[in-house]
């Protein structure tokens, strides 16, 4: 009997905790379109969680529900948009109006470096006092003042007009009283006092994270935080209190060792605090550029202490993004190497080829236009590679003219191993994200990509492949 009442008190709890709210659209240009609304699992590794997947009646509307354990900015990527709003367990009815209809270009989806328009949803019916009109209002403030003042607060640190700043938006949003709203307009005002040439994380540490509430889902507090603590580990172990870092790693892979380490410094006495700053640590150990001087930390030892966190941790939170770096640890692993698509395209003979026919040997997949002068050059430097390596390795040239005759004038006593042509098939440059001819990728006798993208010829791709074919 005990138990069932324990079992009822629980559920009842769980209704409470998680708050059943609506969003919906009224009308849009999104016409019978699938939209997927998701949110950041956690601010370290950016991971997406889907909150919703919708499909939009023939007006482009739709209702549905979503389920929220606290406030949480919702993002939606439309055409060259990425949307976004905040939506909280407190309010129960969101009605969005999203932008105009604009579709990418095909340069625009071929580029891998396009980034997106950032637009705030607007909520219809919001009063200047919910939460997303109070951060566009701060936001348009905030970055007026940035804009202006960039120069000298990047230069000379200018705390008095940092200070003054902050009074003004302490008074402006005096009658507000969110705490949510309140954190953020804070930690961007922080921000600020980081900006400069006598920035110190030790500083800004101590006075606004030390012993402080962590706002795992509040991005200018995580932002801040973010910037303070990137490629912490390196720099740590090249200070005087951090010199034991990388044999503690080593040899002790303790969590508790790293964190009384970390209590050295004197802006650190908090637990928390600290096992979030190693885990930031290791996920940027994991997935930042490393320059030639910086320290390596022996990945092994690192996945321990990771697993650590995500298994023993006390905080949610802390467990969450350890299993989060986790997982994209292993998404990177496949994106690494995945398996190739097995695209058909039309060969110059007119037959049908395969990716799968060429499984067996390394592939040196290339593509090539004949319009373009060093794609041509290097079809040429692939005539003698090929006579003395096709044992080892077959050359496949994907052409992507836009007029089949000027593939099909193609000399093919010339160029003897297979030639292909893209057609209609741009999919293929998406997924190889192709935007300058020639490119070139190297795939395994799996069928697996190898190096994504390989060197040319030119640059030393031979001697690349042999150390791979010894290893």
């Amino acid at each position: 009997m005990i138990r069932l009442i324990l079992i009822f008190f629980f559920n009842l709890f769980a209704l409470y905790t998680v708050s059943q709210t609506t969003i919906g659209v009224v009308g849009s240009d999104y016409k019978n379109e699938q939209i997927l609304f998701y949110t950041y699992s956690d601010y370290i590794t950016f991971l997406k969680d889907t909150v919703a997947l919708v499909n939009t009646d023939e007006k482009g509307g739709f209702s549905t529900r979503i389920e929220l354990q606290e406030t949480k900015e919702i993002f939606t990527d439309l055409g060259v948009f990425r949307c976004s709003f905040y939506a909280e367990k407190e309010k129960k009815n969101y009605i969005l109006n999203l932008p105009s209809k604009r579709e990418k270009t095909e340069a625009e989806k071929l580029n891998i470096y396009f980034e997106p328009i950032e637009v705030r949803i607007e909520i219809k019916d919001e009063s200047p006092k919910d939460l997303n009109r109070l951060i566009a209002s701060f936001d348009n403030i905030y970055n007026d003042f940035l804009t202006r003042n960039f120069d000298t607060i990047y230069r000379y640190s200018a705390y008095k007009l940092i200070d003054k700043f902050e009074e003004d938006m302490n008074n402006y949003y005096s009658e507000i009283q969110h705490l949510f709203f309140t954190s953020y307009r804070n930690y961007k005002i922080y921000e600020l006092r980081f900006l400069g040439p006598n920035r110190s994380y030790e500083t800004i540490t101590f006075k606004y994270y030390n012993r402080k509430k962590i706002h795992y889902n509040n991005f200018s507090y995580m932002h801040l935080f973010n910037l303070m603590y990137k490629d912490f580990f390196n720099y740590y172990s090249n200070t005087k209190e951090g010199e034991k870092l990388q044999n503690i790693i080593k040899e002790g892979r303790s969590v508790k060792q790293l964190k009384a380490l970390l209590e050295q410094n004197n802006a650190l006495s908090d637990n928390d605090l600290e096992e979030l700053i190693i885990l930031k640590g290791i996920n940027d150990e994991f997935f930042n550029p490393k320059m030639p001087n910086q320290t390596l930390f022996p990945t092994i030892q690192l996945n321990m202490i990771l697993d650590s966190i995500a298994n023993y941790s006390n905080i949610e939170d802390h467990r969450k993004i350890a299993n989060n770096i986790i997982k994209k640890t292993q998404q990177n692993n496949e994106r690494n190497n995945p398996e190739v698509p097995n695209f058909e395209l039309l060969s110059i003979d007119n037959s049908i080829k395969k990716m799968s026919d060429f499984k067996g040997k390394f592939v040196y997949l290339n593509f090539m236009r004949t319009d373009v002068v060093p794609a041509m050059e290097s079809m040429d430097r692939l005539i003698n590679f090929y006579k003395e390596h096709k044992s080892d390795i077959e050359i496949v040239s994907v052409f992507t003219d836009d007029d089949i005759l000027d593939f099909q004038k193609l000399d093919t006593n010339k160029y003897q191993w297979p030639l292909l042509y893209l057609g209609n098939n741009k999919e293929i440059l998406e997924y190889y994200r192709v935007i300058t001819w020639p490119q070139f990728y190297l795939i395994s006798p799996e069928g697996k990509l190898v190096l994504s993208p390989a060197p040319s010829l030119k640059e030393n791709f031979e001697i690349r492949f042999f150390e791979i074919i010894d290893k």
